[in-house]
């Protein structure tokens, strides 16, 4: 049986990809489907360094500072302002130590696929 962790990553993995794939970015935008990938490449590798707080927070800012260049470079207002919010709620975790990042990744593994589900119906 997996670990606990590893449990939440590929739930929430499987759920992003069945969100981004039925999806489709209505469009064809591939920002839309750049934003939603953002989004699970974090939450993999967030999980993966779990037992390294400082790794973890460096992962969140990137995933975060992704998504607010998408954000930057899209011209449609409401993928800018759903990458804007989910860049923030991944910029905002704390991760500061071991408890505050096992607290990060429970909130990962619960929000992300909101988030995904977001940025998608933003699109």
């Amino acid at each position: 049986m997996q670990p606990f962790l590893g449990r939440i990553s590929a739930v929430t993995l499987s759920a992003l990809t069945a969100l981004l794939v039925s999806a489709g970015c209505s469009g064809g935008t591939q920002q839309c489907l750049d934003a939603g990938g953002i989004v699970t490449s974090t939450v993999q590798k967030a999980t993966a360094l779990s037992e390294d707080p400082a790794g973890m927070e460096k992962a969140l800012n990137d995933g975060a500072a992704k998504l607010a260049e998408v954000a930057d470079k899209t011209s449609d207002d409401e993928l800018k302002k759903a990458a804007t919010e989910v860049a923030e709620k991944l910029k905002n975790l704390d991760v500061t130590n071991d408890d505050t990042a096992i607290k990060a990744l429970e909130k990962l593994g619960t929000d992300s696929a909101k988030w995904a589900g977001q940025l998608i119906d933003a699109c």
